[in-house]
């Protein structure tokens, strides 16, 4: 599951994150991801209400529009292409990033040679 903090509490009908989680495994086991922005994302394996935190990447963002399907994207490349789960969310992280700090958006991302393979 790839979510964000509004849409986990809203999907499981919870006021925090935690209790959301812990609601959330009662039913679902597989891995949670969790955007959180500019404070990067938090990676819940699977049957765990643990978090694993990825930092965000420090950028000025200049335009937010197209940023969480970018990173959905770049998530599921790097994991389709063998990459490792914390790789793959580093990965995402930064492409997402080069989103946020482009003018262009979405159409100036340029994809890192080492996910293009």
């Amino acid at each position: 599951l790839i979510t964000n903090d509004h849409e986990l509490l809203e999907l499981t009908e919870c006021l925090n994150i935690r209790t959301a989680m812990t609601t959330l495994r009662q039913s679902f086991a597989a891995d949670v991801v969790v955007k959180r922005g500019a404070d990067g994302v938090s990676w819940y394996p699977h049957s765990s209400a643990r978090a694993r935190h990825i930092p965000g990447v420090k950028i000025k963002a200049v335009n937010t529009v197209g940023a969480g399907d970018t990173f959905n994207g770049a998530l599921l490349t790097a994991l389709d292409r063998g990459k490792r789960m914390t790789t793959a969310l580093q990965i995402a992280n930064t492409i997402a990033a080069s989103v946020v700090g482009s003018t262009r958006g979405v159409l100036g991302v340029r994809i890192p040679k080492k996910i293009q393979r």
